[in-house]
């Protein structure tokens, strides 16, 4: 199996696991959220173009967000459990 398509199978099988079902509902909150602020910003200075806080997150959940949240509200205190 090439590394490429080992990925693709262990991200599907970690972003379809019971134990990450409430990162996954945090992704789609954080893309719908990324998706308001873009709409905001774009009313609000139509002639600018979008900062590169605001680009769109891709459709589906990937390992690199999900790490970059883990670490992030780990940071802030919360726990992450051994199976997340």
């Amino acid at each position: 199996m090439t590394r490429a398509i080992l990925h693709k199978v262990n991200t599907f099988c970690i972003l379809h696991s019971k134990v990450m079902i409430k990162w996954v509902v945090r992704y789609e909150e954080a893309r719908n959220t990324r998706s308001e602020e873009r709409l905001a910003f774009k009313r609000h200075s139509r002639h600018l173009p979008y900062l590169q806080d605001l680009e769109p997150l891709p459709k589906d959940c990937n390992i690199e967000w999900l790490h970059e949240a883990m670490d992030q509200v780990e940071n802030e205190g919360e726990v992450i459990t051994n199976e997340e």
